[in-house]
């Protein structure tokens, strides 16, 4: 049998989705970060549902929409990076990957959006299923 060797980062796949971009994407994902950009003026629940249908009951998730230009501002409390890990995401307004990864200091700030687009933080517990988690450990701003 041939040996087939992996990468070394396995998911740098993603960083090239977005070139396979056309109309159908937009089309099928418009309304995503119109969603998220006027969370504040729809029923949460409805926003839930629409952006996380099927979320995992253990993980808390954070999301929003960003404008060309802004970021995201972090401060978490540091018990919170003791018990849970933090993933953040963004997303093209199509819904493709643009930058992935994990944050470990209780103070950050993403790079700048340089298009429309999306985001979500995902906040899991590291050993315990239901570990103590308090909202006011988690401040995220658009920036």
């Amino acid at each position: 049998s041939k040996q087939i060797h992996a990468p070394t980062d396995i998911n740098s796949f993603y960083r090239d989705l977005i070139k396979r971009k056309n109309w159908l994407h937009v089309w099928l994902n418009y309304y995503v970060f119109n969603l998220l950009h006027f969370k504040q003026w729809l029923p949460q629940a409805f926003v839930k549902k629409v952006f996380l249908p099927v979320p995992n009951p253990e993980t808390k998730f954070y999301y929003g929409a960003l404008k060309k230009g802004e970021s995201i501002k972090f401060k978490l409390a540091p018990s919170l990076l003791t018990s849970h890990d933090l993933y953040y995401s963004l997303y093209s307004r199509e819904c493709f990957p643009l930058d992935w990864y994990k944050i470990t200091e209780a103070e950050h700030k993403t790079s700048a959006s340089d298009q429309k687009s999306i985001y979500i933080v995902r906040i899991h517990p590291k050993f315990e299923r239901n570990a103590l988690f308090e909202n006011s450990w988690v401040n995220i701003a658009v920036v």
